[in-house]
């Protein structure tokens, strides 16, 4: 019996010795989030839905801004619609996301009617608490066991062998929190993810949408919270002209809102809305890697002022 269990006890240590080895493996190809969970607090965070992650590329604006510390570079930390519009769930973790002894931090949050709108044939904890914002506990740490362990799909193993998605992935997560996405870029392609964008957020999105004071009050405490830690950047960023149509129908004066709250809390609004003209995009909803990496630059020069 003592043997059995000593070699009970050694075969479970090995097994999470290996489990531990492993996951030093896991990159930004094991999922689109799982990097944004790792790393320590952070004193520059890029907030926001799927527009922002894909938009907004630290990469290029960091050298511009001269943040290039481990802690004090900016860290994309926004994720999709689902996940992340602004209420409780994101407030939690951006509150464990941020550093509590930064004084000099950046943060811009990116900000589009639909990330205020509550999803009418959802509660809150049936839209972003069901998913990995709202399950989570821990926002930091390399690796973040409790994602892996949580969101792993694959053996262990599968973190060694390589990349765990093929190589024509449309995906790339970044060590910084960029998304990258190799969607395919010709004509034909655009407009038909385009057009079939479009058609969701009209037939679908805009009818399940209702502008909800609730999560208004959830961006401003946000940006209540980091105010005290540095400065506090709000972000429109460009959509197709189709896009921006249905935004003005669903919420016709958030830039006036935007604006206003911008004035009261102290913080500023950056309407990148007009520049939509010189940009590309994957879908008419999502920026392209060019057109982030211009709109990056653009927004960093903005900063630097």
């Amino acid at each position: 019996m003592r043997t059995f269990l000593t070699k009970t006890l050694v075969a479970l240590l090995l097994a999470g010795a290996a489990h531990l080895i492993a996951g030093l493996f896991a990159d930004g190809t094991f999922d689109d989030y799982y990097l944004r969970f790792t790393g320590p607090q952070r004193q520059a965070l890029i907030l926001g839905t799927s527009r922002a992650a894909q938009g907004l590329r630290p990469d290029v604006m960091n050298p511009i801004l001269h943040r290039d510390g481990k802690q004090e570079a900016l860290f994309n930390f926004a994720f999709t619609l689902g996940q992340s519009p602004y209420g409780a769930t994101y407030l939690k973790a951006v509150r464990q996301k941020v550093d509590p002894a930064a004084a000099d931090g950046l943060y811009i949050l990116a900000v589009d009617p639909w990330s205020l709108c509550d999803d009418t044939p959802l509660k809150p904890e049936e839209r972003e608490d069901a998913l990995a914002l709202g399950r989570m506990w821990t926002f930091t740490g390399t690796p973040n066991y409790e994602y892996l362990t949580r969101y792993a799909t694959a053996g262990w193993g599968s973190f060694i062998g390589g990349p765990l998605h093929d190589a024509d992935t449309l995906t790339l997560l970044h060590p910084d929190g960029w998304l990258q996405i190799n969607a395919p870029m010709d004509t034909l392609s655009v407009r038909i993810r385009s057009e079939r964008k479009l058609e969701h957020y009209r037939k679908v999105q805009l009818p399940a949408s209702t502008p909800s004071e609730e999560r208004f009050a959830s961006l401003r405490e946000t940006v209540a919270l980091l105010k005290p830690h540095g400065r506090v950047v709000l972000v429109r960023l460009p959509v197709s002209d189709a896009m921006l149509d249905l935004e003005n129908d669903l919420w016709p004066d958030l830039s006036d809102r935007l604006t206003a709250l911008a004035v009261e809390q102290r913080a500023e609004f950056l309407d990148l809305m007009p520049e939509r003209g010189r940009c590309s995009f994957t879908d008419g909803n999502h920026l392209d890697t060019l057109s982030a990496r211009s709109i990056s630059e653009r927004s960093a020069k903005y900063l630097t002022l």
